[in-house]
Order: C-alpha cells, then sequence, then structure tokens
C-alpha cells in the first residue's frame, strides 16, 4: 500500500506539475488544510465510518474499494463508489464533476499527493 501511494505520488509530480500548484494554491487559498487532531474526534470518526472505512489503511487511494467497484460493474453493469475521503476532497477543490476517465485518473494521482503531503 505504501509503495503504491509513493509511486502515484511520483506519477501525479511528474504528470501533473500544474494541477499540484493549482491544488495547492486552492488548499492554502481556501484554508482547507485543517491537521485531524484540531477537529472533534467524533466528527473524524464519523466521517472516516461513512465515507471511507480504510482510510487510516491506504495513502488517498483504496485499491480494495476500486477493484470492488470493476466487479460490480462487469456483473451488474452498475457504477458504484470507490472515492476515497482524499478523492472527494479533490474534486470538490478542483471543481471536476464529469464522469470521465481522465477526470477519475488524475483525481487518483491528486489524492495520493495530497494524502502524503498533508
Amino acid at each position: 500500500m505504501k509503495l503504491l501511494g509513493l509511486l502515484l505520488a511520483s506519477i501525479g509530480r511528474i504528470l501533473l506539475p500544474h494541477s499540484v500548484r493549482k491544488l495547492e494554491s486552492t488548499i492554502r487559498g481556501r484554508n482547507a488544510h485543517r491537521p485531524m487532531r484540531r477537529s472533534p474526534p467524533t466528527l473524524i470518526a464519523a466521517l472516516v465510518a461513512g465515507e471511507d472505512q480504510r482510510f487510516y489503511r491506504h495513502k488517498g487511494v483504496d485499491p480494495i474499494a476500486i477493484a470492488s467497484a470493476l466487479f460490480r460493474l462487469f456483473v451488474s453493469g452498475k457504477l458504484s463508489g470507490a472515492s476515497t475521503i482524499d478523492q472527494q476532497l479533490v474534486r470538490v477543490l478542483t471543481g471536476e464533476r464529469k464522469r470521465t476517465l481522465r477526470r477519475k485518473l488524475r483525481e487518483i494521482l491528486l489524492a495520493s499527493y495530497t494524502s502524503t503531503n498533508y
């Protein structure tokens, strides 16, 4: 898991330097970065339980959730969510909502970068 996170972060730095700079300036500009230790533990527990149960075991991308979503897509033809909290943060900060593979791949790379660096 750790190696995957580092690999994705490295790829993101190479392929997405403009996107990373833009994301970082958005985080600073919106004061979105708030250390978890300053948030109430019950709020963190509720958020993690509802949105990303493996939050503490991955670095921005949850391969188990992705595999599960792909399995559901191939078996039933239905899309299901696999986004981590980090990916949701990237989506909100970048404002990108279109359902495209390109957006999803960018989101994965930026979420890995965000998780590794913040």
